[in-house]
């Protein structure tokens, strides 16, 4: 969805800027099908973004993405947005900014499973929707972050494994089954571990095409490294992504639930579709993700 955000968002704005009367009481704007304050405009553009932008992802033309069809599709969304881990309120900021945008009434549909606030988890679906509600140099972080289990620092180092081969340790050789024809990259992690991570080709085309010509001195909490991405990283990326998800979601899980969705969704593959035992799949999830001590990996898979 991010690559449709610049394009969504202007649709959106230019839509609900229309029904924007200021200097107008919140009841007469409401009872004129309008609204009267800048902040619930911002507010709607935003929410609106994501309807017009998975409109697009369906083949429909940016011009009928608020016209035709409107209602069924309207419907339909809201319903995949319930299944999404989405708090109610953020599902009918939803409905209501499609209502303003296009003059009609929809059924409030309820969140089917709110998400719960203890968990860090969030699912590839929801990385997607977070990530479309950011910058695309952040969203493509997103993106890796959640597909390959890094933190936020990690980010700036990831290289291609021939430039920066990982460091010799006892490595379960069954760590990546299942990505066997996936991209191989390496980041350098706590403590100076350079290990290896695997990306999707298809991310791993989108992540090349960010290559700078030359590697970026960067700091991130006083901490320097040398970033050869034009993607995000750090505090700077981290505070991006819980913005981000609370614009998307209405909670944040906190970056790091990147990690922590990775790890869940990989400890069931290994054991799925690898028929692995629960201890030895875990030493394999703990090494994806920098780990050597199995037992620290516990805390991600709750």
């Amino acid at each position: 969805m991010a690559r449709f955000a610049r394009t969504a968002g202007r649709v959106a704005e230019g839509a609900i800027r229309e029904k924007l009367t200021p200097g107008v009481g919140r009841k007469e704007a409401a009872e004129l099908g309008n609204i009267a304050s800048y902040g619930t405009a911002r507010t709607y553009s935003d929410a609106l973004k994501g309807f017009v932008a998975w409109r697009q992802e369906q083949g429909v033309p940016l011009g009928d993405a608020l016209t035709w069809d409107v209602k069924a599709a309207a419907e339909q969304y809201l319903k995949v947005r319930a299944e999404s881990g989405l708090s109610q309120k953020t599902l009918d900021k939803d409905r209501q900014s499609i209502e303003c945008a296009v003059g009609a009434k929809f059924d409030r549909v309820k969140v089917d499973d709110p998400a719960p606030k203890e968990s860090r988890y969030i699912s590839r679906e929801q990385a997607k929707m977070v990530a479309g509600a950011m910058t695309p140099h952040n969203a493509l972080a997103t993106e890796v972050a959640r597909e390959a289990g890094l933190r936020a620092c990690e980010l700036a180092t990831i290289r291609p494994i021939g430039e920066q081969p990982p460091d010799q340790r006892p490595w379960e050789k069954n760590r990546f089954d299942g990505r066997d024809n996936w991209v191989r990259y390496s980041v350098i992690g706590k403590g100076g571990l350079i290990r290896e991570v695997r990306l999707e080709p298809d991310l791993a085309a989108k992540l090349e095409a960010t290559r700078m010509a030359e590697p970026q001195k960067v700091m991130d909490r006083d901490i320097a490294r040398e970033k050869h991405y034009a993607i995000g990283h750090g505090q700077a990326w981290s505070q991006a992504f819980t913005e981000a998800a609370r614009r998307a979601l209405g909670w944040s899980p906190g970056a790091h639930g990147c990690r922590h969705g990775f790890a869940q969704d990989r400890m069931r593959e290994h054991q799925r579709d690898h028929l692995k035992g629960r201890e030895e799949a875990q030493r394999a999830v703990s090494q994806e993700l920098g780990h050597f001590d199995p037992d620290t990996t516990t805390t991600y898979l709750r």
